[in-house]
């Protein structure tokens, strides 16, 4: 990047790539900017190819670090903003280990509601059928 091309996004993906040389700080870090960055990039109107294809990749940054530290709601709000039906049954899976084994129905199906309400009724359809090898 130079002056004539600053972009936020870039420098903000750039300084993520950082993580695996200290990622408690970075995790700190991303914990406190994923919520209102997220409001202000999915609320900004007139996004370029550009920039749209930035953001993909910067959301794609979270989701691993979330995922990585076990950030649970964080890699599933990530993922979701991703359509990725394949890691969210995933993530769902593992996030449901860490409760009780009679509630892992229940990880799913609140995910399901939760799409179904935000209107994401083609990743609600996919994630029932990838949540069947998850669910016995």
């Amino acid at each position: 990047l130079t002056n004539d091309n600053y972009c936020d996004v870039q420098r903000l993906i750039d300084l993520l790539d950082l993580y695996k040389s200290n990622p408690n700080a970075v995790v700190l870090f991303i914990e406190r900017i994923y919520g209102p960055l997220h409001i202000l990039a999915s609320k900004a109107s007139n996004k370029s190819e550009s920039l749209s294809n930035r953001l993909i990749k910067l959301e794609e940054k979270f989701s691993n670090i979330f995922e990585d530290t076990k950030k649970w709601h964080n890699a599933y709000k990530s993922v979701v903003r991703l359509n990725d039906h394949d890691r969210l049954a995933k993530i769902l899976n593992e996030w449901s280990s860490e409760g009780y084994k009679t509630e892992q129905p229940l990880f799913f199906a609140r995910a399901v509601l939760n799409l179904l309400a935000d209107k994401k009724i083609d990743l609600a359809i996919d994630l029932i059928s990838k949540s069947s090898q998850f669910i016995v």
